[in-house]
C-alpha cells in the first residue's frame, strides 16, 4: 500500500506543529503578583529575624544571670526565671515553626531557621541542666575555681548565641571564627582546672565529690551543644554563600 503524505493536522507534520506553538502566548505572571511574593519574602525573613533575635537575648539574658557569679549560680531562687524563660524559647520555636509552613520563604530557608531556633533551644536547656546540678551542689566547694569556669562559660553562650539571628556576621569577618574557638578552648580550659581542684581534694565528702563532678559533667555537656551550634552556623553561611 502506498504511504500517504501526512495531513496538516498530523504530529509528524513537525513545521505546523510548531508553528501552532509559537502562536500560543507565553504565561506571564503580572509584575504586581511578582512583587507582592518578594515583598512577602522579605517581610516573612525580617519577621523570621526578629523571632530568632528575641530567643538570643532570653538565652543571652539568662545566661548573665546565671553565671554571674557562683553563688548565682547554686541559688535554688533562680529556678522558676529558668522555667519561664524554657518556657519562652519553646514558645518562640513553635510559634516561627507554625509561621513557617504558611510563609512564602523557601524549603530550604526554611530549613535554615528552624535549625537555629531549635539550636537556640538547645542552648538554654542544656544552660538549664547546668543550673539544675549546680543547685543540688550547694553549698559549692570553696577551693574550685568555679567563679573562672561561670565566666568564660558566659563568653562563650554570648558569643555563640550572638550570631544566631544574623549567621551573616561570622562571613563579613571571619576572624570572629577564632575568637570563638579561642572562647569554646577557655571554656573547657576552666572545666579542666575545675575538675583538678576536685580531684586533688582528699578531704572533700565523696558524695559531694560526684555532685561536683555531675555539674562539671553538665558543663562539658553545654560546651558540646555550643560547639555543636557553632559547627551549624558554619554550615548555614556556607551553604547560603
Amino acid at each position: 500500500m502506498a504511504a500517504h503524505a501526512p495531513t496538516p493536522s498530523s504530529p509528524l507534520d513537525f513545521a505546523t506543529t510548531g508553528a501552532v506553538l509559537r502562536l500560543q502566548p507565553p504565561v506571564i505572571l503580572p509584575s504586581r503578583t511578582i512583587g507582592a511574593r518578594i515583598r512577602s519574602l522579605l517581610a516573612n525573613r525580617g519577621r523570621f529575624a526578629q523571632s530568632l533575635a528575641r530567643e538570643s537575648a532570653s538565652l543571652q539574658e539568662s545566661a548573665r544571670v546565671l553565671l554571674a557569679s557562683p553563688a548565682a549560680l547554686t541559688d535554688p531562687a533562680s529556678i522558676p526565671q529558668m522555667e519561664r524563660s524554657l518556657a519562652g524559647a519553646w514558645r518562640e520555636e513553635a510559634t516561627l515553626t507554625a509561621e513557617l509552613c504558611d510563609s512564602a520563604i523557601t524549603p530550604l530557608d526554611g530549613e535554615d531557621i528552624r535549625s537555629l531556633a531549635s539550636a537556640l533551644t538547645n542552648i538554654l536547656e542544656a544552660l538549664g541542666e547546668v543550673h539544675a546540678a549546680a543547685c543540688r551542689t550547694a553549698p559549692a566547694h570553696a577551693g574550685w575555681p568555679l567563679d573562672s569556669l561561670c565566666q568564660a562559660t558566659l563568653a562563650y553562650t554570648e558569643a555563640v548565641s550572638g550570631l544566631l539571628p544574623d549567621p551573616g556576621q561570622l562571613a563579613s569577618d571571619p576572624s570572629r571564627l577564632a575568637v570563638l574557638h579561642s572562647r569554646g578552648l577557655g571554656m573547657r580550659s576552666a572545666r579542666r582546672a575545675c575538675e583538678t581542684a576536685l580531684l586533688s581534694d582528699a578531704a572533700l565528702d565523696p558524695c559531694r565529690m560526684l555532685a561536683h563532678l555531675n555539674l562539671l559533667e553538665e558543663f562539658r555537656r553545654l560546651r558540646t551543644c555550643l560547639n555543636t551550634t557553632l559547627a551549624q552556623i558554619q554550615r548555614v553561611v556556607l551553604k547560603n554563600s
